[in-house]
């Protein structure tokens, strides 16, 4: 067998070998979640972002610790919001204050037993000279997102639940 083919088979050995680590790690550390507005959300705080679920089953159960976090729901793991059968923000990660990910689009932070539904985490002031970039990340991205906010806020004003 001549070295070029060798080097072939190797090349696709790890490759294969490398894909199949990846898929493993996903499911472990991954798990998804949806919300549905009318049913789920007890009150929302424009102003600082927080959400109050009506039942505690949702995520309070899984949320005893950073153990319990890391565990039974992942550090990858993410949430949907729904109105009735439309998504308003698909695949949402769940962000522990713990945790080094930086991210600069809509994020829900989960602190102790409290939820906010961010435009971005950690604040800007963290993020030293990366933070004139994240902000304006965050701005486009809350931007792209407007009209599922507007129906978002909309629909939880109709219902009596944005305090």
């Amino acid at each position: 067998m001549s070295s070029k083919i060798k080097h072939v088979i190797a090349i696709f050995l790890l490759f294969w070998t490398l894909l199949a680590c990846s898929d493993k790690e996903n499911e472990e550390g991954k798990a998804d979640f949806s919300v549905y507005i009318h049913e789920d959300i007890e009150s929302f705080n424009r102003e600082t972002r927080e959400i109050v679920f009506q039942s505690g089953e949702i995520f309070l159960e899984l949320l005893s610790g950073k153990e319990s976090f890391e565990s039974r729901i992942g550090l990858f793991s993410t949430v949907t919001f729904h109105i009735d059968d439309f998504s308003l923000f698909e695949s949402i990660p769940m962000q522990p204050p713990y945790s080094s990910f930086a991210y600069n689009d809509l994020v829900l932070v989960i602190e102790d037993t409290r939820f906010y539904l961010l435009d971005g985490y950690p604040i800007t002031e963290y993020l030293g000279v990366s933070k004139s970039a994240a902000e304006q990340y965050r701005k486009e991205n809350a931007e792209k997102r407007k009209a599922n906010w507007d129906k978002f806020i909309s629909a939880l004003i109709e219902e009596g639940k944005v305090i």
